[in-house]
């Protein structure tokens, strides 16, 4: 469903681009093409899943997260410095990100 989803709507978003922008078929604007695109493709990638097989487990185990992966990650982590620790660094991203969106609200 995802690769499906990746070529099938990319190929409607260079086709809308085309349309609207270089052809002008048609007059839409352009903060309504981004919707428009993510319910094209969830109509895709809901159908594309829906109709074919799932994947077996051992195919994607490697791209699914599990609370094994965390543990593993969390012991490679015990003995890294503060500043080389990307949890804690992520952490204080978001938090800066928190104070700069506060302070312009």
């Amino acid at each position: 469903g995802a690769r499906a989803t990746l070529v099938i709507g990319s190929a409607v978003g260079i086709g809308m681009f085309i349309a609207i922008e270089i052809l002008g078929l048609m007059k839409l604007h352009f903060l309504y093409i981004a919707p428009t695109l993510f319910v094209i493709s969830s109509i895709i990638m809901i159908l594309v899943s829906r109709n074919t097989e799932a994947p077996k487990p051992e195919q994607i185990q490697g791209y699914v997260w599990s609370v094994a992966d965390y543990r593993e990650d969390s012991k490679a982590l015990a003995g890294t410095p503060l500043w080389a620790n990307y949890r804690i660094l992520s952490g204080l991203l978001l938090a800066l990100t928190a104070v700069i969106v506060i302070g312009f609200w």
